[in-house]
């Protein structure tokens, strides 16, 4: 039993790809509420692409970015190879 207005959402276990990495219903829930299917979402610290794949799922469009070269790329590749 939680608190109200609290989400529970069970933390990611596995930082392999990324030490910040977060679960992915917590973008899901926050695109879902304050988003329009369609519309564009933007992350300008899209690490490995959570925020994307969520963006996708809830059937809206994705810009990231990441200043890091080697999480931009990895961001992409996990972003395609889990849409496809």
């Amino acid at each position: 039993m939680g608190f109200p207005g609290v989400w529970e959402i069970p933390s990611v276990r596995n930082h392999s790809e990324h030490e910040a990495q977060f679960p992915l219903e917590l973008p899901r829930r926050v695109i879902r509420i304050f988003s329009a299917p369609g519309d564009l979402i933007i992350d300008p610290f899209a690490g490995i692409g959570t925020t994307g794949i969520a963006a996708h799922q809830e059937g809206r469009r994705f810009m990231g970015a990441d200043a890091t070269p080697e999480y931009a790329a990895k961001s992409d590749a996990r972003i395609a190879r889990l849409l496809l």
